[in-house]
């Protein structure tokens, strides 16, 4: 009784959405019927030639129906690409960190927001013979990060992940001010 009742609801519902469907597009087709002339504007005779020529090419600006043609260019000239990937994984250390700071307009990933210190080592997780392993920001958000992921605030590349630690290679400014390569590691967070 209530399957019957269920079906005679549902027809109901799809005779009214069809006919508000049809009611739609019988009122949007007439609309577009109403091809009403416009009044064209009676010209005043123009003595200056070079007017002439200005109304010309007003002229061939409007297409058929009166309307002013509009040119419109796309200028991609610094602007972001909206496809560019926010994590970038770089197999090449010397690379990365020079080009993660040159491109200043890229947005970070979360994990190029925080100092490498502030991330602990939660979880190695081990697939295919591939390690990956979960970190978390002060915040307790977890990431999962692989091998050639940039992290922390200097271009830090994380190079190895082992079975209790995690390597990551930074660039950072010894005492005499030059750039030199630091390992970090972080050790797994005993419960």
């Amino acid at each position: 009784m209530q399957a019957k009742k269920r079906i005679k609801n549902l027809t109901a519902e799809i005779f009214i959405l069809a006919g508000s469907l049809i009611v739609l597009i019988l009122s949007s087709s007439a609309c577009k019927e109403d091809n009403v002339p416009t009044p064209t504007p009676v010209k005043d005779v123009v003595k200056n030639p070079e007017k002439k020529n200005e109304e010309k090419l007003d002229a061939d600006k409007k297409n058929s129906a009166g309307e002013i043609k509009r040119e419109y260019s796309y200028n991609p000239n610094g602007k972001v690409d909206p496809f560019t990937p926010l994590i970038t994984s770089s197999p090449n250390f010397e690379s990365a960190p020079a080009e993660a700071k040159e491109k200043k307009d890229v947005p970070l990933s979360p994990l190029q927001k925080l100092d490498i210190d502030d991330f602990t080592l939660v979880a190695i997780i081990s697939s295919d013979n591939k390690l990956t392993a979960l970190l978390e920001d002060p915040a307790v958000n977890g990431f999962i990060v692989t091998e050639g992921l940039l992290i922390g605030k200097n271009g830090g590349v994380i190079k190895k992940i082992l079975s209790n630690s995690m390597l990551i290679e930074e660039l950072s400014l010894n005492e005499q001010g030059k750039k030199e390569l630091k390992i970090k590691t972080i050790t797994l967070k005993k419960k």
